[in-house]
């Protein structure tokens, strides 16, 4: 269970960099990528700060691959990270502040790497180490 967990977390670690990355660097087209045609002028600033918050856990989650196991609370970062992203996705297209197709494609990336550490966590590993 260990190395399915370890790939999880680099590609999701690349991920967010990458995403952060474009964030910073690249913000109009980030923001385009997200259908946001019309932003304020200060929004490339707002993106750059949104681009950092992505890049340190995501190089967290690189890090705590190479020993899951003794990284146990990044991993349940990770989880909860998915989670709570993926439900923000959601409640901001329940509430009207976007349209689901907006938020669609990073909803579903999130969805599916909470469930893939849920499935993946060393549930027994875990509770072994606590002793």
């Amino acid at each position: 269970m260990k190395r399915p967990l370890q790939v999880l977390l680099i590609i999701n670690g690349l991920i967010w960099i990458i995403y952060g990355l474009g964030f910073i660097f690249f913000p109009e087209l980030t923001g385009i990528s997200q259908q946001f045609a019309d932003w304020p002028g200060n929004g490339a600033f707002v993106y750059a700060v949104l681009g950092i918050c992505d890049i340190v856990p995501a190089c967290f989650f690189i890090m705590a691959a190479r020993d899951p196991l003794g990284n146990l609370s990044w991993v349940k970062f990770a989880i909860t990270w998915g989670i709570l992203c993926g439900l923000t996705d959601l409640f901001c297209a329940l509430k009207g502040y976007v349209p689901f197709s907006q938020v669609e494609l990073f909803f579903i990336i999130d969805m599916i790497f909470a469930a893939g550490y849920l499935i993946f966590y060393p549930w027994r590993g875990a509770r072994d180490k606590s002793r």
